[in-house]
């Protein structure tokens, strides 16, 4: 964990030093994002295996630090940027990281700090306050933006103890298609604050509380390995960490596709109509997919 922080802290401080995209790309996607995964790895490993009850409620007041940080950055950011500018931003915003990094503790004391969320929530975050500006201004795209990471808080605390309570394939199905509809209706037809403002508690609650889920898949996946359940907990998020990394890189190609362009019927303004159904249609194949996880789970335990 130590190393991924020093990896973490120098790859942003080093940022401020770039002065060409390649550089940008090396330092923020390859060295901030290796050094949080290994800052967080130890936590997803341990996770399933310690936890016996209450598993996913555990898991996600884990995961609801993301929506934590995500409320207070955004505000945290601007005022930076306003006042010191871009490069001093850089250099002064990893030193929160350090101060709260815990300190190296054994595999027999539970870890209680996670960063994670599904890849879906990772991709709205990187346009719903570009979209939101389209509308508004900088300061409503601020408030959206947090009310989105802040609504993944709630969303992964509730879905994850309702985990605990159902099967946690019903959750599942629940935060997918609950997602899917409000990706193309709010989002798709906003025309106003408003529209953004249910569509950041809604889908930030749903799509965000999707994660506290995975404690009782990865043992459930071990089966009567529960020793393997730390491993199938890491699968998950690594297959999470490649959709994340195709998803924005899709959604930016169908954007400058459909840059300045609307679809009929008010939908898909400002050119981010394919966009809206990329991440609708990826959220009901989600849906679908644990539609298909409930069946075979039903199968084998009848």
């Amino acid at each position: 964990m130590w190393s991924g922080l020093v990896l973490y802290f120098a790859a942003l401080f080093c940022s401020s030093f770039a002065t060409e995209v390649w550089q940008l790309i090396l330092l923020q996607g390859v060295g901030v994002g290796v050094g949080g995964g290994l800052l967080y790895m130890p936590v997803i490993k341990l996770l399933p295996e310690w936890f016996s009850e209450r598993r996913g409620l555990a898991g996600g007041i884990i995961f609801a630090g993301t929506g934590l940080g995500g409320f207070a950055f955004p505000f945290i950011l601007n005022a930076l940027l306003d006042r010191v500018g871009l490069r001093w931003t850089l250099r002064s915003f990893p030193y929160p990281e350090v101060h709260r990094s815990p300190a190296p503790t054994s595999v027999h004391t539970p870890l209680c700090q996670l960063r994670n969320q599904p890849a879906i929530l990772d991709l709205l975050s990187l346009y719903i306050a570009t979209f939101t500006r389209s509308i508004a201004s900088q300061l409503t795209a601020t408030v959206v933006l947090a009310l989105f990471n802040s609504s993944a808080v709630v969303g992964q605390i509730i879905l994850g103890h309702l985990s605990d309570r159902f099967p946690y394939p019903v959750i599942m199905v629940f935060s997918a298609l609950g997602s899917a509809l409000a990706a193309f209706f709010l989002w798709g037809f906003a025309n106003a604050a408003i529209f953004l403002y249910f569509f950041a508690v809604i889908f930030g609650g749903l799509s965000g509380g999707f994660s506290s889920t995975w404690p009782h898949a990865s043992v459930e996946a071990a089966g009567n390995q529960p020793e393997y359940a730390g491993m199938a907990f890491a699968g998950t998020a690594f297959f999470k960490g490649i959709s994340a990394v195709i998803g924005p890189i899709i959604s930016g190609l169908l954007l400058e596709a459909g840059k300045d362009s609307s679809m009929r019927g008010g939908f898909g303004r400002f050119g981010y109509g394919a966009v809206e159904i990329f991440v609708g249609s990826c959220a009901v194949a989600t849906g679908l997919g644990s539609i298909a996880v409930a069946l075979a789970r039903q199968r084998v335990v009848s």
